[in-house]
């Protein structure tokens, strides 16, 4: 494994060639950060979280992971093409929180979902929890906004 000065005390860096660095991975979700394109990104699997504790745990591991980054000169991406709707009100309001809590630290944050349903659900979420990224349904629209190119 890799190590560099921007790696999180605790956290091993996992480096695929052709790929972006990897800071955090589990059963819910893979945390990278793209050096070249100066952003951080957080990608859902479809797992669901079982417990609103659960989450909460989660999400802080994916703020714990990016505090040693310079966090106001890059983007942050929520790829939640992958994540599960969850209908428990309680998991929805920590992720938003917790996700928000680690998206006003950078320069930008969006969010990409699957389909504009899914885009309406965030809208509905951001107003509730006073949330602020941008969503987007389109991969190259949210990585232009989010890197500014």
């Amino acid at each position: 494994m890799a190590r560099d000065s921007a790696t999180p005390e605790g956290v091993e860096l996992q480096v695929s060639y052709g790929c972006m660095p990897t800071l955090y991975k589990s059963d819910y979700a893979t945390v990278e950060h793209a050096v070249a394109s100066r952003l951080v990104r957080v990608i859902r699997t479809g797992k669901q979280f079982d417990s609103a504790y659960l989450a909460k745990s989660e999400v802080a591991r994916w703020g714990g992971c990016v505090d040693r980054l310079a966090l106001t000169e890059l983007g942050f991406l929520l790829d939640w093409r992958l994540g599960p709707l969850s209908t428990d009100s309680e998991v929805l309001r920590v992720v938003v929180l917790g996700t928000h809590a680690i998206g006003v630290r950078f320069a930008k944050q969006a969010v990409l979902l699957m389909s504009p349903l899914g885009a309406l659900q965030a809208q509905r979420l951001q107003r509730i929890h006073d949330s602020e990224p941008e969503i987007f349904t389109d991969e190259a629209q949210a990585y232009s906004y989010v890197t500014g190119r």
